[in-house]
């Protein structure tokens, strides 16, 4: 499974790339993702709130499974609002 993340927004406004492959993860930083994108993949992450702050970061996550029918899966998490742990994962991704 191919992870790309990219985090916009933030005061600067600079766009941030990164991309991991989870065969080449430890298993429990692979299974983190695999859970994020599961269970953020149902949820409405893009509501309001202090989550629509201007200058909070937005992060979209993409994911290409070939264990699925070769569809990339697309999410977008928004600070304020994402499940715990979310941030410093993607973060993680970003370095």
């Amino acid at each position: 499974m191919r992870v790309v993340v990219e985090r916009s927004g933030g005061f600067a406004g600079i766009v941030r790339r990164g991309e991991a492959d989870t065969s080449q993860l430890d298993d429990g930083t692979a299974q983190q993702l695999r859970n994020l994108v599961s269970t953020s993949a149902s949820a409405d992450t893009t509501a309001g709130g202090a989550s629509s702050r201007r200058d909070g970061f937005c992060y979209e996550v993409t994911v290409e499974d070939d264990a699925t029918d070769g569809t990339p899966q697309r999410i977008q998490l928004r600070e304020g609002s994402m499940p715990a742990g979310a941030r410093q994962l993607l973060d993680g991704l970003l370095r």
